[in-house]
C-alpha cells in the first residue's frame, strides 16, 4: 500500500502491518491493516508527535495530553491520568 501524497509530512510511525504521517497541520493520516482500528486516528489538527506499535498507535496533542487508539488486550493504550508531556 502507498503512503498517502503530498509534501506536507513532518513525522512518520510504523506499526506491524499500519504505518501513521503527522501532517503539518497538526493532522493524522495512516494507512495498512486497521483490524483493530489501529489505523483509525482521532480527527483534529492540534497534533505534535506520533508513534506506533504492532496494532495500537498512540500521539501526543499540543497540550501535552496522549491519545491512543487500536488494540488494548493489554493496556497499552489506556493512558494513565496527569500525564504532562
Amino acid at each position: 500500500i502507498d503512503p498517502p501524497a503530498g509534501n506536507d509530512f513532518v513525522a512518520i510511525a510504523a506499526g506491524k502491518f499500519h504505518a501513521l504521517a503527522l501532517k503539518s497541520d497538526g493532522s493524522i493520516v495512516s494507512w495498512g491493516s486497521n483490524t483493530l482500528n489501529q489505523a483509525t486516528p482521532p480527527a483534529g489538527f492540534n497534533f505534535i508527535a506520533i508513534a506506533a506499535g504492532d496494532s495500537h498507535s498512540l500521539a501526543v496533542k499540543a497540550d501535552g495530553t496522549i491519545v491512543g487508539w487500536g488494540d488494548n488486550i493489554d493496556g497499552q493504550i489506556d493512558v494513565p491520568e496527569g500525564n504532562d508531556i
